[in-house]
C-alpha cells in the first residue's frame, strides 16, 4: 500500500467516521501523521514486517526514499495506541507474519 493510499484510505475514515472492527490492510507506507490519526480513530493496521526481509532489495530501488523509513512499521503503531496486526499475506509472502 503505497502512501497515496495510505492517504486516501484515512480521509475516507476521517470523512464518514470508522467503526469498531474497521482495519488497513497491507498497512505499507504510514507516514507518522498517518500513523497518529489512524490510532486516533482506533483503527487497526494489519501489516507484514517480513516482506522487509523478503523484498527489502527491491524497495530500496521502487519505493520512494522518501518512504523508505514508513515501511511496514510495528512498533511506532503500537507505541501510538494503535491496534496491530501481522499477515503473511501466503502465497505471495512467507507463511510465518513476524520476522523469519
Amino acid at each position: 500500500m503505497t502512501r497515496v493510499a495510505s492517504v486516501l484510505a484515512v480521509a475516507a475514515w476521517e470523512q464518514v467516521g470508522a467503526r469498531a472492527g474497521d482495519r488497513m490492510e497491507h498497512g505499507g507506507v504510514l507516514p507518522p501523521d498517518l500513523v497518529e490519526r489512524l490510532a486516533g480513530m482506533g483503527i487497526t493496521v494489519v501489516t507484514q514486517p517480513s516482506f522487509l526481509l523478503e523484498r527489502g532489495d527491491d524497495y530500496l530501488v521502487e519505493v520512494e526514499a522518501d518512504d523508505l523509513p514508513h515501511l511496514y512499521r510495528c512498533a511506532s503503531l503500537e507505541r501510538a495506541g494503535a491496534g496491530l496486526g501481522g499477515s503473511t499475506d501466503a502465497p505471495f509472502g512467507p507463511e510465518d507474519p513476524g520476522w523469519p
